[in-house]
């Protein structure tokens, strides 16, 4: 996440590791959602999609036309090279690690 919006995390201890919730201001290189009713009316209603889809909910994020609850940590992990690589706006090159 790039930022976010308040000091407050919401967390719940499961074991040893605690899991938190934290709404961010913005996103990036995101590649796994959960969506709620509401927010798939806000993104029906923002179309056409003129983005990369991360791209675009980012943008939605942004302008505060969506919200965005991060968990921390991740729920799910991108599960290729991608993942491992340098990534700029919308282009991947293996980062050789």
């Amino acid at each position: 996440a790039g930022g976010w919006r308040g000091r407050a995390s919401a967390c719940i201890r499961d074991g040893e590791t605690p899991l938190c919730l934290r709404e961010a201001a913005y996103l990036w290189h995101t590649s796994s959602y959960v969506v709620w009713p509401a927010a798939a009316r806000a993104l029906a209603h923002a179309l056409p999609i003129d983005a990369p889809v991360d791209v675009f909910a980012a943008r939605l994020v942004h302008e505060r036309r969506l919200r965005a609850v991060v968990a921390i940590p991740p729920l799910a992990v991108q599960g290729s090279e991608v993942r491992t690589g340098d990534c700029g706006l919308g282009d991947c090159v293996p980062s050789g690690r």
